[in-house]
């Protein structure tokens, strides 16, 4: 999952949610470093990935841009994924409007700043300006997303023309992500409900 899911599946916001967008700057056990709500997003962000990365959905999901996209399907496949979730919002979210759970995500966000790895302070202040968390809701807006982000990574990537692929298939493809979300929410709701012992 993006930035989107990963922001929406951080019960109670604050530095739960910091710490589910930080994650992937964060390496190994440092962690242990940071305030307990922040750790805890951290690890709820591992738990996803490697949830997300698991289910047979999203293998299916990504067997159609691999051809294409060879390992970079994953990251075609969490902006797409976060592109449903934005265009469904109202079936979906957090029972508030998609363009005032952006607003309060870019608060807590510019907020914790002290708390961000620097490469991670640059995204968001990219974030921030460029609004991708509302972006994501029309393919226009999430192909601009996946062209910044195929200027990011290795020539050749690919990111640029996945929306090429994706939109003579949305509907079709649409069906692996209704089969995985409900999953995913439980999962979390599962995971968040557990002794920290356990997790």
């Amino acid at each position: 999952m993006n930035f989107l899911a990963h922001l929406h599946l951080s019960p109670g916001g604050g530095l739960v949610r910091v710490g589910n967008f930080m994650a992937d700057g964060v390496k190994g056990r440092d962690w242990a470093a940071y305030p307990p709500e922040l750790a805890h997003g951290i690890r709820l962000h591992r738990a996803i990935d490697q949830f997300t990365d698991a289910h047979p959905e999203v293998r299916a999901f990504r067997r159609h841009f691999s051809p294409t996209l060879r390992h970079f399907s994953a990251v075609a496949q969490d902006v797409l994924f976060d592109h449903y979730l934005a265009s469904r919002w109202e079936e979906l979210g957090s029972g508030t409007t998609l363009a005032h759970f952006a607003q309060n995500c870019y608060a807590e966000l510019m907020e914790a700043r002290e708390f961000l790895p620097d490469r991670t302070q640059r995204m968001t202040e990219a974030l921030v300006r460029e609004n991708w968390l509302e972006a994501y809701a029309s393919e226009y807006g999430t192909h601009g997303i996946l062209v910044q982000m195929s200027r990011r990574t290795l020539p050749g990537n690919g990111l640029d023309r996945t929306m090429e692929h994706f939109s003579p298939h949305r509907t079709a493809l649409e069906v692996h992500f209704d089969r995985f979300w409900p999953e995913l929410v439980d999962f979390v709701t599962a995971y968040s409900a557990a002794p920290s012992e356990e997790r």
